[in-house]
Parts: structure tokens; sequence; C-alpha cells
């Protein structure tokens, strides 16, 4: 297994890619572009990035390109400009905006349009679109939406129907859509206002590929089960009593479980860091452990069998890696890079 630690150096104008090796602990780097989010790719054997190329000059427009990289060799064997993406500055967390079909012939992206005026409000609206292997060629899709987005990717084996979790404009909830057609239908997790920013607005949400079950996460603890042209079911509300609290991103599946970060306090929420992992049980929908972190991560992912959290904290620079059933440090790298704020785990 590979272990692929995202760094975007606090905003500079580029990023760094380390691919660390599970085993040993060695590890490559990869230069990428300002801002990147990267997916792994396993049907097509590839990892995936999008990111920005900033100009050297004024007045020189930004560029925007969908790249992949063979994993072993790290040479890059596809670059596609797109059109202009949405980005966010600082930590990224975890890469939402970038995922690959079922099969790996399509890697779906989107586009930032901008803040779209009506004469109620203003609203921001993203575009997706995809790159097709077979054909070597982008499809600019029709699918709107006029909302912030935390998540969003393919249902379970399917190739064109696509969920985008909103945020934002449409709070706690999961629009259900098909490539390239217009149109979606919206599902509700919570009644709440738009641009709420409440702790019970959803804050994280993992696929369960296989069944194509998406899982979505309160900042308050609500866990909620969600499957397409189904009403959502209420998994579980987690015992937390202020000032815990999950924060964004942080939530994870493997081995038939659940895996939340909590933070213990407000200062860490708002650094996005967790101290905690509440581990659920899928099958019983009860909270089989909780375990104390020896250090908070920002982000985590778990091996397939969830028995080896592997997380990351920016502001330590650290990669660590944890057995979640002793609760005992595995492996630590206290030294990696400039600000390790994303990991992902291959297989």
């Amino acid at each position: 297994m590979k272990i692929l630690v995202l760094d975007p150096r606090s905003g500079d104008s580029c990023a760094d890619l380390f691919v660390v090796d599970f085993a040993s602990g060695a590890s490559d780097r990869l230069r990428l572009g300002y801002v990147p989010e990267v997916h792994y790719d396993a049907a097509a054997g590839e990892l995936a990035v999008v990111d920005t190329e900033l100009p050297q000059t004024s007045g020189v427009p930004a560029r925007y390109w969908l790249k992949c990289y063979d994993l072993g060799t790290l040479r890059q064997t596809r670059r596609h400009e797109t059109p202009m993406r949405p980005m966010y500055a600082g930590f990224p967390g975890r890469s939402t905006r970038l995922v690959s079909s079922s099969s790996g012939r399509y890697l779906y992206f989107l586009q930032s349009e901008g803040i779209r005026r009506y004469p109620e409000e203003d609203i921001f609206r993203l575009r997706v679109h995809r790159y097709d292997r077979r054909h070597d060629a982008i499809e600019l899709g029709d699918l709107v939406v006029d909302s912030c987005l935390l998540d969003f990717g393919p249902l379970g084996g399917s190739e064109d129907e696509l969920f985008l979790h909103l945020s934002c404009d449409f709070p706690s909830t999961i629009a259900f859509g098909k490539f390239p057609a217009p149109g979606l239908t919206l599902l509700r997790l919570e009644d709440l206002p738009s641009r709420s920013h409440s702790p019970r607005e959803t804050c994280g949400s993992w696929l369960a590929r296989e069944s194509g079950t998406l899982y979505c996460v309160t900042g308050e603890g609500k866990i909620y089960r969600v499957r397409h042209a189904e009403e959502p079911a209420l998994l579980l509300e987690l015992p937390l009593t202020p000032p815990r609290s999950v924060p964004l991103h942080h939530l994870y599946g493997g081995g038939g479980r659940l895996f939340v970060g909590v933070a213990a306090d407000d200062n860490e929420r708002s650094l996005g860091l967790a101290s905690e992992i509440w581990q659920v049980s899928l099958s019983h929908g009860t909270v089989a452990s909780v375990t104390k972190l020896p250090l908070p991560v920002m982000n985590f992912v778990t091996t397939p069998d969830g028995a080896t959290l592997i997380g990351v904290n920016p502001y330590a620079t650290t990669l660590y890696l944890m057995d979640l059933g002793s609760g005992k440090p595995l492996k630590l790298m206290d030294d990696l890079g400039v600000s390790p704020a994303e990991v992902l785990l291959v297989p």
C-alpha cells in the first residue's frame, strides 16, 4: 500500500504530493500546481489531479488543468485544460471536486461559473463536466447546481448517476442528478434556512460505493443514511456534549464501521482538527468505541479493514499511523513538507 499526502504549502503558488510507502516509510515527491485536488482512480490505476497554473506576469489569466499520473513512476500520462474550477484557500482537508466512475472510464470534475446575479440574492453556481478516457476527450455537461458543495460522486455501479452533498443555499441537502441531463432531485436531511451554518448542518459524507449508500454527519453528531429514491434514515446520534463537535469532513468508513473525528473543544473545531475517533458499527448503529488520538488530525483515512488509522496534522507537519484496536501509534513522520493537510490510501 501507498500513502498519498497532499501539502498545499500554506497557499504557495505550487503544492507537493508525497507518495509514502506504507511498510518502509520511504517517500517520493511530486510537484503540483496551486490548490490541487487529488483522486486515486483504482479502476484505471492512475492518480488524477485538478489544479491551477497561476500566471507569472500580470495581465495573464490563470489556467486550469486535469492531469493524470502513473503512480509507480509519477510520470504524467494525460493533461487537459479545463474551464475555471472552484478553488479555496489554505488547507484543503479533503479533495471533493474530482471523482471517477466505477469503471474508471470517466473522471468527473466541476466548473465554477462564479456568482449568478438574481433580483432576490446572489447565487454561487457550479457545473459538472467529465473526461472520457475511452475517447480521450472532455464532455461538457448541463448539470448545474446553485449552491456550495461539500462532496460529490457516482452512485454505486452507475456511470452517469451522481450525488451532490450541498451546503450554503441548500444546507443539509443531498442532490441527485444524471449526466449530462439538467435537473436535480433534492433530498433534505435537516430543515434549515439557507446559509445557516449551524452545528445541525451536515458537514461531511462518506460513500459506501458497493451499496450506493451515502452516510452524512452533522456538526452535532447526527449520522444519516441516504440512498437514492428513499427517505433518509437517522442511523445514530452520537452522545456528544458541548464543547465536543464534528469538524468539516471528519467522516470515513471501513471494515463495517464508520469513523467520526470529534473535536474536543471550539479551538480544535475552528482549526479543523479532531482529537478523538468515534467508531460506529454499521450493522448495529451503535458506538463501538472511542479512541483518543496522540495528536489531533486535520484529515484521516483508515485501511479497508478499519484496523489502522492514517492521519495528518499540518500545524505539526506530521503524518502518523495508529492501531485502532490498541490505540498505539505504529509509525510517525514528524517533518513532512510545509503543511501536510490531506491523506489518501492506495491499496
